[in-house]
């Protein structure tokens, strides 16, 4: 069941441009499971843009803060064209 919903387990089914955030120190979604997605990502050659802070789950420095608000407005400006 874990397998079936998980992203990881589903890439050939994305049909979304991705921008993925993740926190090194992230207790409840470890970096394992971020390196599982991108690996699989990779595997397939998905393309994706990714954000890795030294944080654990959501960002809370304020440089993280405005780079990942400013990250993620490129994203979206970018992909709503």
């Amino acid at each position: 069941d874990m397998q079936a919903r998980s992203p990881s387990f589903n890439v050939d089914k994305i049909k979304a441009k991705l921008f993925i955030a993740h926190g090194e120190d992230d207790v409840r979604v470890p970096m394992e499971q971020y390196e599982a997605l991108t690996s699989a990502l990779d595997k397939i050659g998905y393309p994706y843009e990714s954000m890795v802070r030294d944080e654990g789950h959501g960002f809370h420095q304020p440089k993280n803060i405005t780079d990942f608000y400013t990250k993620m407005a490129e994203f979206f400006a970018e992909s709503l064209k």
